[in-house]
């Protein structure tokens, strides 16, 4: 059948197009798993009918390309001891388990293996993720706020806002930030101070927030694990400060107290005189 030249024009650019959706669909296809930093994590792979006299491999495809593992030379590189295969359990599992993950290990994975004589890729895309607890001592009226966050990402981003706005240090706004690493629990811990002369008395009120940088970020508020910073500079969770005495002080205090008056009382009695001692004899069979 003839078409006219314009027709065959547009029908051509139509099978164009459908092609990069059709490409594009299956590019967004790409199964998206989330793992945590220093976590493991699961990146799964289903190689039913695969031939095992064939090479099978994982390769990291984005950022850049690097072998994973592969049914040879097994784990290659930063995943020779964070890494574990399930082949010898079943014969259609070709996941891959990652321990203690980084955030060098984000992006995209390929499995390839042989199926009906040609190489099958089922890609998947690792999102990391940074979690942290965060307590955000918010309700000071004194215009001190205090912000405590716990993880075991080192490189977050915190950030004090006011009703929109970012608040940065200036004339009418201070804000000094610190951090340590605690060698008891492995993980980091950042402290931030605010002192401001603005109005705070009403709400809104200065929050506080934070975002690793580069990769994900999950946040947990938790002023039992991040407040604890808090509560031993001797502020409640409520900003305010916190006078209360631990029980062990005020017993050894009341003890010290006890001791004092009795020796006291003994360096008395041992100074008075023998005079005063029979005077007062006498005077009692007045």
């Amino acid at each position: 059948m003839f078409l006219p030249p314009a027709e065959r024009n547009m029908r051509t650019f139509l099978s164009m197009l459908m092609v990069l959706i059709v490409s594009e669909d299956k590019q967004s296809d790409d199964e998206i798993i989330t793992g945590v930093l220093k976590d493991s994590v699961l990146l799964p792979c289903n190689c039913s009918g695969i031939n095992f006299n064939k090479d099978f491999k994982w390769q990291k495809e984005q950022p850049n390309k690097i072998p994973v593992f592969n049914n040879v030379s097994k784990f290659n590189g930063t995943y020779e001891h964070r890494g574990k295969t399930f082949l010898n359990e079943t014969n259609n599992n070709c996941s891959i388990l990652l321990t203690n993950i980084t955030a060098d290990d984000q992006g995209e994975y390929s499995c390839r293996f042989y199926y009906k004589e040609q190489y099958t890729k089922r890609n998947v895309y690792l999102n990391i993720a940074a979690s942290y607890s965060l307590c955000n001592n918010s309700n000071n009226l004194n215009g001190d706020f205090q912000c405590d966050v716990i993880g075991r990402y080192g490189d977050p981003e915190i950030q004090w806002n006011l009703d929109g706005k970012i608040l940065t240090n200036s004339s009418t706004t201070n804000i000094i930030n610190s951090n340590f690493m605690n060698v008891s629990t492995g993980r980091y811990e950042f402290h931030s101070k605010l002192t401001t002369i603005l109005n705070t008395a009403s709400e809104p009120r200065p929050t506080c927030h934070v975002k690793a940088k580069g990769i994900s970020t999950i946040i947990s508020p938790d002023c039992g694990t991040a407040g604890n910073y808090a509560k031993s500079q001797g502020l409640k969770e409520n900003g305010k400060p916190n006078y209360k005495m631990p029980y062990f002080k005020v017993i050894s205090i009341m003890l010290v107290l006890g001791l004092c008056l009795v020796l006291w009382r003994r360096r008395k009695s041992s100074t008075s005189s023998p005079r005063t001692r029979e005077a007062g004899a006498d005077n009692s069979y007045c």
